[in-house]
C-alpha cells in the first residue's frame, strides 16, 4: 500500500470511500493494494458501517410478514460492503501493521462490536427469525439449516436478553473487542521488536540453513553475527535444534510471553 504509515486524520469532510476496498478489481478477484492508502480506511469504515446499519434496520422494520427471503437471506447480505473491507484491513494489521493502522484498529474494534451488538440484540430481528423457525417445516433443507444457525447465533449473542442484562452484554462485547485488539497488537510488537543475539561459540546443533536465516535476520536489522527473533520460522527450529539449554529457555520464555503487554524485550 502506498503512503504506508501516513497520517490518517486528513480532511474527513471531503473524504470519499475508495471503491477498491469493497469491490476488488485485481487479478483473480483480489484487491489492488497499489490503489489503497492508509488514509482510505477510516472513511470506508464510516461509509460501510452506515450502509450495514441501514440494511439491517430495513430488515428489522420491514412491515411485510417475515419470510426466509426478506429476513434470514437478507441478513446474510446486509453487511456485504463491510466484509471485503474488514478482510483487507485486518489482514494488513495482522501481517504488515504500522502506527496508523494500529491507531485505526483501536478505534474501529469497539465500533464493529457495537454494530454487532445492535444487530444481534435487536428484538425485532429476533422475533422475525424465530417466527420463520417456528414454520421451518415449510422451508427447504438448506433454508431450514440457515434459519436454525441464524437463530442460534442471535440467542448466543444475547438476543433473548433485555434491560440491564442486554446493556451489560453489549458493554462486554465492546470491552472484549478492545482487549483482543490490544493483545494482538502486543503480539505484533513483541514479534517485531524482540531479538536475541547468539554468540559464535553457542551455535552447537543448529543446521546451516537455520544459521543462514539467523544471520540474514541480523543483517536486516543492522546487527552483527546471528540472532533469533520471534518469527515462527526462526524461533521454532531454534527451539528444536539448539543444544544450549539456557538459550532455549530464554527464547521459549520470550515466545511464551508474547502479547502479555510487558514486552518480550531483547537479549
Amino acid at each position: 500500500i502506498s503512503g504506508r504509515g501516513e497520517n490518517m486524520r486528513g480532511n474527513r469532510k471531503d473524504a470519499a470511500m475508495n471503491s477498491e476496498l469493497t469491490h476488488w478489481t485485481g487479478p483473480l478477484g483480489l484487491p489492488r493494494f497499489d490503489l489503497i492508502r492508509d488514509a482510505d480506511f477510516a472513511p470506508a469504515f464510516d461509509a460501510c458501517l452506515k450502509l450495514a446499519g441501514d440494511a439491517v434496520e430495513a430488515i428489522a422494520a420491514n412491515p411485510e410478514p417475515p419470510t426466509f427471503a426478506n429476513t434470514v437471506a437478507a441478513l446474510e447480505t446486509a453487511e456485504k460492503p463491510l466484509e471485503p473491507l474488514c478482510a483487507i484491513f485486518f489482514t494488513l494489521t495482522g501481517v504488515d501493521s504500522n502506527p496508523a493502522r494500529e491507531a485505526l484498529q483501536r478505534q474501529i474494534a469497539p465500533r464493529l462490536a457495537a454494530h454487532g451488538s445492535k444487530t444481534s440484540m435487536d428484538p425485532r430481528l429476533f422475533d422475525r427469525v424465530e417466527a420463520i423457525f417456528q414454520d421451518r417445516d415449510q422451508l427447504a433443507p438448506q433454508e431450514r439449516r440457515l434459519t436454525e444457525l441464524s437463530l442460534r447465533g442471535l440467542r448466543r449473542a444475547g438476543a433473548g436478553l433485555s434491560g440491564a442484562a442486554r446493556d451489560r452484554m453489549a458493554l462486554l462485547r465492546e470491552r472484549l473487542a478492545v482487549l483482543s485488539t490490544d493483545f494482538s497488537q502486543n503480539v505484533l510488537t513483541d514479534e517485531r521488536d524482540f531479538t536475541m543475539a547468539i554468540p559464535d561459540d553457542r551455535l552447537d546443533g543448529l543446521p546451516d540453513w537455520l544459521l543462514r536465516a539467523m544471520r540474514a535476520a541480523a543483517r536486516e536489522r543492522g546487527l552483527p553475527g546471528q540472532i533469533v527473533t520471534l518469527n515462527r520460522s526462526l524461533i521454532v527450529p531454534f527451539l528444536e535444534y539448539a543444544e544450549s539449554r539456557d538459550l532455549r529457555e530464554m527464547a521459549w520464555r520470550a515466545w511464551a510471553a508474547r502479547g502479555d503487554g510487558s514486552g518480550a524485550g531483547g537479549a
